[in-house]
């Protein structure tokens, strides 16, 4: 059938208007970056068309083969579906995600080395001082890396909580090898406050985009619960890194904005974070410190990529339902810088324990015990002996014990002191 007189033919139409220099441009411009609607309305239309056509145009190409998240938006959107486009920057970017995070990679390699995962503390605290700060907990990043290395006995509702923190974040594998569930999530809250007594009244942070516009839906506590019943389910399907990823995004943002808990979302967050990079095999990824990179100074989380430059899809939401591309390439952008990091300091480690054993290999003056010593202490942060434990490790008799340890004394690897008369030898820091 042909059209009626003075029916558009679109199918002319459509095609005139792809093969313009404006739409291609304009097409490759929002599909090699994420791009505001801001920047995108700067960009040359094509003849008859304005930007807010346009993009409602490309929102439907992009759509198709988007990334479709599973629980329902949260933000206001006309579909009850959130989706993402992955621009080449956000592919290629997940690609070195995949490489440096796989199962096999040098860096997921390297952390079998239980002395390696250790020596990672200043990203386990970085993140935990930034989730305390999520949670409104009232501690420095000092008081926190006290409470991890049992150096302060908790005396407060928080310390107590951190402490907490710590003994769950010890026992993250055995809970990797269960499934993810909600049931999970309210063993880690109670264990969280195991101890805890009272009222919690800290003051958790809490700030969103300006021009997003929430729904009731994020006070409703049985939407919660069935965003995140939906997030780990999907969790469970995880097969590649990318699909940890996606996952992440969801899972961590579903705990971050919808308050499933009275307080601690952000520990709760951060602990399901271990478990599961443990149980997608790839636990460097759960050394990232997100939520740390992703705020302010000022411990506000740092949303000016969004708010300021408008989001398009928070106010003009279409039938494709809410694109939250941008949003999606900033967790994956954060997620690489963390992950650079992270591989940076392995393999500063890496070199730093090569230089050591040198050293010990071409020192003889040591003997071998005190080789040896040296070698299991500069893997264990904030390692102390005893005359007794020396002399147990290697068993020889106490007055061998005091005649290697003062040795390494003398010779500026360990340094002395005293704890209830007990004499305590611990690595001098230029030797760690």
């Amino acid at each position: 059938m042909g059209e009626d007189a003075g029916t558009p033919n679109w199918k002319t139409i459509l095609s005139t208007l792809a093969l313009s220099s404006e739409y291609v441009s304009a097409w490759e411009a929002i599909t090699e970056r994420p791009l505001t609607f801001a920047e995108f309305s700067t960009l040359p239309m094509p003849p008859g068309c304005d930007s807010l056509d346009m993009w409602r145009h490309f929102t439907t190409l992009r759509r198709r083969t988007g990334i479709v998240f599973s629980a329902e938006p949260w933000y206001a959107a006309s579909e009850q579906v959130s989706w993402a486009y992955v621009t080449r920057q956000t592919q290629h970017e997940l690609e070195e995600i995949s490489s440096l995070a796989d199962p096999s990679s040098t860096l997921n390699t390297s952390l079998r080395n239980g002395a390696v995962d250790l020596r990672l503390i200043r990203f386990v605290i970085d993140e935990l001082h930034a989730a305390c700060v999520r949670d409104g907990l009232p501690l420095s990043k000092n008081d926190v890396f006290a409470i991890y290395l049992g150096q302060r006995t908790p005396s407060t509702p928080a310390e107590r909580i951190v402490k907490n923190f710590c003994t769950l974040h010890q026992q993250s594998a055995s809970f990797a090898s269960r499934d993810l569930s909600l049931s999970m999530l309210d063993r880690i809250y109670e264990g969280l406050l195991e101890g805890v007594e009272g009222p919690l009244d800290f003051k958790r942070v809490h700030v969103y985009p300006e021009d997003v516009v929430r729904t009731d839906l994020v006070e409703s506590h049985a939407f919660a619960e069935r965003t995140l019943i939906r997030c780990l389910e999907s969790a469970r399907r995880v097969r590649t890194v990318r699909d940890a990823v996606i996952s992440f995004d969801e899972t961590s943002g579903a705990l971050w904005d919808l308050d499933y808990f009275d307080q601690l979302d952000g520990l709760v967050e951060l602990l399901l974070r271990r478990i599961a990079f443990l149980r997608w095999r790839i636990p460097v990824m759960s050394y990232v410190p997100f939520t740390h990179l992703a705020k302010k100074p000022s411990n506000h989380f740092d949303m000016s990529t969004s708010s300021s430059e408008r989001v398009l899809a928070s106010k003009y939401s279409s039938s494709e339902g809410l694109d939250i591309t941008f949003f999606f390439s900033s967790t994956v952008h954060i997620l690489l810088v963390g992950l650079r990091e992270v591989k940076e300091e392995l393999e500063r480690l890496a070199q730093e324990d090569e230089k050591a054993e040198q050293a010990l290999r071409s020192d003889e003056s040591l003997n071998q015990r005190q080789k040896d010593f040296l070698t299991i202490a500069n893997r264990k942060l904030g390692y102390e002996a005893t005359l007794k434990g020396y002399a147990e490790m290697f068993g020889v008799v106490r007055a061998t014990a005091r005649s290697d340890l003062f040795g390494l004394v003398n010779k500026g690897y360990l340094a002395q002191s005293y704890e209830n008369r007990t004499l305590i030898f611990t690595l001098v820091s230029t030797a760690t």
